[in-house]
């Protein structure tokens, strides 16, 4: 956003999804969401209809976003029917096409996504046949294609590759490749993965970010996971708010750096120390400064990727 120039001298990014939309797709969903209540994605035509009439229809079409794949493509596994959209004024262009191009080279970018990322929205899905999984798969754009993914993960069918497949597409790359064109385009970078997780969901999408603010157990979930996992979940608290105050506070949170061409990665697990990992072969998959970058349009995904790699790392 050329308005924000200046404004910002680090920033957090935690769990970036992948969808930006083009403005012929977000017109599309906005009349989608105002037909709900016979009217048109005007002020105009919106100003005396109340908030919460809004957001039933909007969840009324979230409901339904599954029936929407020929139509919307991948936004259909989004889980929302609402993104940014790239208007070429207020957006210019995606976020990874103009950091790669140096928008932020003097801004400091600490960035992080958890390993299981969708396994929250996941369970919200019908179940999926093993069969079915491939040709979801290559739907998807990026993804190194359902075969590799076989090959990356033998023993994983149905809805579990169905959920590993996801978290790579909707959070994990993208943060990946946002952290490369950030790199390409001259900004300092730091990313990490958290691995800890507790109970049938592992290391869920913002499972990072109640950690940060220690709101974790807010309902008494990881006391009910036990006094092992609520013993590691201050812990890793504690250091995790660490890490980030260092960051916000002097622009290092005191692990190595992220180069794309080396991938070093903090990688959080049990053990509440955040120690760097050379990624040479980022978890699952990752993309290389020759991505292309595009944003989601009724027939485009957001960003193509030419060499994205799985591997079996899901520790």
């Amino acid at each position: 956003m050329p308005a924000a120039a200046g404004a910002f001298r680090r920033a957090i990014l935690q769990s970036i999804p992948e969808a930006y939309f083009a403005p012929a797709l977000a017109a599309d969903i906005a009349a989608e969401i105002c037909g709900e209540i016979g009217r048109s994605p005007s002020i105009g035509d919106l100003v005396d209809i109340a908030p919460d009439d809004l957001v039933a229809a909007a969840q009324t079409v979230k409901g339904r976003l599954l029936q929407r794949v020929d139509r919307w493509g991948s936004v259909a596994y989004s889980s929302t029917p609402f993104s940014p959209v790239v208007d070429g004024d207020v957006l210019p262009g995606a976020p990874w096409a103009a950091l790669a191009a140096g928008a932020a080279h003097d801004v400091e970018l600490l960035i992080g996504h958890s390993r299981d990322e969708y396994s929250l929205l996941a369970a919200h899905l019908p179940d999926i046949d093993d069969a079915a999984v491939d040709p979801l798969i290559e739907q998807l754009s990026p993804t190194p294609g359902a075969r590799r993914y076989r090959d990356a993960f033998p023993a994983t069918f149905g809805n579990a590759l169905r959920a590993t497949v996801l978290s790579d597409w909707l959070f994990r790359m993208p943060a990946l490749h946002l952290a490369e064109a950030a790199d390409r385009g001259g900004a300092r970078v730091w990313l990490y993965e958290l691995r800890w997780g507790f109970g049938p969901y592992g290391a869920s999408h913002a499972l990072d970010t109640l950690l940060l603010f220690g709101t974790t157990d807010v309902h008494g979930e990881v006391t009910t996971a036990g006094p092992t996992a609520l013993a590691e979940a201050r812990q890793l608290s504690q250091a995790i708010r660490a890490d980030h105050l260092a960051f916000a506070r002097t622009g290092d949170p005191g692990w190595t750096r992220f180069h794309r061409r080396e991938r070093h990665t903090a990688c959080t697990t049990r053990n509440p120390v955040s120690s760097p990992t050379r990624r040479n072969s980022p978890a699952r998959s990752g993309a290389t400064g020759d991505s292309a970058f595009s944003i989601c349009g009724p027939e485009l995904a957001m960003w193509t990727s030419c060499c994205s790699t799985p591997s079996n790392e899901h520790s």
